[in-house]
């Protein structure tokens, strides 16, 4: 899971295994494997059919960053809180999902939620991505999606400002 206001995002594998280092200024990722000690290789995130400019300004001026690798490695879903959007008490209306194919580094989708991305996770099979948001109102949501389609599968609010196990711990209680 990365978390943090620098342009450097660290995220683990599942296994342990390999590091990806996002690098959201320079548009770029590092694979490294951990056992070994060695990178891999540096891959450009590429945009793919989605606007350019878009994700340049999104990863250039990201002052706070969510992401969350899928089970299998194959997918990574970021979300951050800077968009081409109003903003409402300093808070985005809406905020990106960037979804990239981990084998090619290039946006294979993008999901628009609403408010400031806080905290994300994913359910153990890689069904679903959570995504905590707090809005302008002071409330705080909790957005499942369909980690497959982008689909809202539900919005529940909630208490402001729970910590992220708490967040966890609402999800399983809820059955999400």
């Amino acid at each position: 899971e990365a978390r943090g206001e620098n342009e450097v995002h660290l995220i683990p594998s599942n296994t342990g295994q390999l590091l990806y280092v996002i690098q959201s200024r320079q548009r770029q990722v590092a694979v490294v494997d951990m056992r070994g000690r060695s990178l891999i290789g540096v891959f450009p995130l590429d945009a793919g059919p989605y606007d350019r400019i878009e994700l340049e300004s999104a990863l250039n001026r990201v002052t706070y960053m969510e992401a969350v690798l899928s089970p299998d490695g194959a997918r990574l879903y970021m979300a951050n809180n800077r968009e081409k959007n109003q903003s409402i008490n300093g808070y985005p209306s809406q905020s990106p999902v960037w979804v990239f194919d981990t084998s090619s580094w290039q946006v294979v989708d993008r999901w628009m939620v609403g408010g400031l991305p806080r905290t994300m996770t994913m359910s153990g099979d890689g069904s679903r991505v959570y995504l905590h948001t707090a809005r302008s109102d002071g409330n705080v949501h909790l957005t499942v999606f369909d980690a497959a389609t982008g689909e809202v599968l539900d919005v529940r609010r909630e208490i402001p400002g729970p910590e992220w196990s708490d967040v966890q711990r609402i999800a399983s209680l809820a059955g999400l």
